[in-house]
């Protein structure tokens, strides 16, 4: 079997619950509107409240809208680091002050890979001279 194997893609992808991904504030996100000739917005992670919401906004210091509008289904896709992951939501609501951002369905479940046993980590190895 080869590794794009559509078979084999779907055996690796598991239903985990959203909170076991464990989120940090400032991730990397990709949403996008699910409406015919929408475009991916990079995005990122500003919170949760179990069971009631995720905080999503632009990228950046900068951004000004999250392109998302009250009512419409978004998917949303990132990685964590270990799993690759995605989900729908409906957006409740978004916001522009004091900072942009969109209000989604908390998920209770996501679609997730995971590609590292483990979360990489800086090292600094010092170097070493052979005689």
């Amino acid at each position: 079997m080869s590794l794009m194997d559509p078979d084999t893609v779907q055996e690796n992808v598991a239903r985990l619950p959203f909170k076991a991904l464990g989120m940090r504030t400032g991730m990397a996100l990709q949403t996008r509107r699910l409406v015919e000739g929408a475009s991916k917005k990079e995005s990122q992670f500003f919170g949760a409240i179990e069971s009631k919401g995720v905080m999503v906004g632009p990228m950046g210091p900068d951004g000004v809208k999250t392109e998302l509008e009250e009512g419409e289904v978004c998917v949303v896709r990132g990685f964590t680091g270990q799993y690759e992951f995605s989900f729908l939501s409906k957006v409740l609501q978004t916001f522009e002050k004091p900072f942009a951002y969109a209000l989604l369905a908390y998920p209770n479940q996501v679609d997730a890979k995971m590609v590292r046993q483990s979360m990489s980590t800086k090292t600094s190895w010092p170097p070493r001279v052979g005689t």
